[in-house]
């Protein structure tokens, strides 16, 4: 269900990243966007929940209940680097269909059969949300399931950013992570995330 009065969840995150993320604030519009985005990845080819009913006047969908692995677990097991390079992977793939997935946290996502990367919340879905948005929340948010460790932090982010580049993710939106408008929100959320994406910069050579 969209309710208006889950705004009020987004209403304080829709100020605060005023000016760096065109947010949904509205059920309607949070609806749409998810319906819209399930439509495309689909046709595309990507597994996401399958969508059995909506309900345009009352803001609801009901849709598929997708069994699989929660990724944030997987994060704190062997398979981190693994995980983070599918993630990218995923996110390239994304990305080169012109749409941004806009709340791309952790826990947004399971791994299904086969290891295939599966979105379970698109409503900020939006080609409007720049690319690089999607890649720097995500590592904020991996960083605070790190429990901020730095070193395991940057390898983490580094595998995401490998996988993003060898399947066709832009470089440019990989450096676009060091932007000061995504450090200022999200550096409470992680403080090692100014620093952690500084290093990516250099490593990837985004200063040449």
């Amino acid at each position: 269900k969209y309710r208006d009065l889950k705004s009020l969840k987004w209403l304080p995150i829709g100020l605060w990243t005023a000016g760096t993320v065109n947010f949904a604030l509205s059920a309607g519009e949070r609806l749409l966007r998810e319906v819209n985005a399930i439509m495309l990845l689909r046709k595309s080819g990507f597994k996401v929940p399958t969508i059995y009913g909506i309900n345009w006047y009352k803001k609801y969908i009901i849709r598929e209940y997708v069994e699989g692995e929660d990724l944030v677990k997987k994060l704190h097991s062997k398979d981190l680097e693994k995980t983070c390079s599918l993630v990218g992977c995923f996110l390239a793939k994304v990305h080169r269909l012109g749409l941004s997935l806009g709340d791309t946290r952790p826990s947004n996502f399971v791994i299904g059969k086969y290891g295939t990367i599966v979105p379970i919340d698109l409503e900020q879905a939006s080609p409007k949300i720049p690319p690089s948005w999607d890649l720097a929340e995500y590592l904020a948010f991996m960083m605070v399931y790190l429990k901020f460790k730095f070193d395991e932090s940057f390898t983490a982010s580094l595998s995401l950013a490998k996988g993003y580049l060898e399947n066709g993710g832009s470089l440019l939106n990989i450096c676009g992570i060091t932007k000061g408008n995504y450090v200022r929100v999200l550096a409470p959320i992680s403080p090692i995330y100014p620093f952690i994406a500084k290093k990516l910069y250099r490593e990837l050579g985004c200063s040449q």
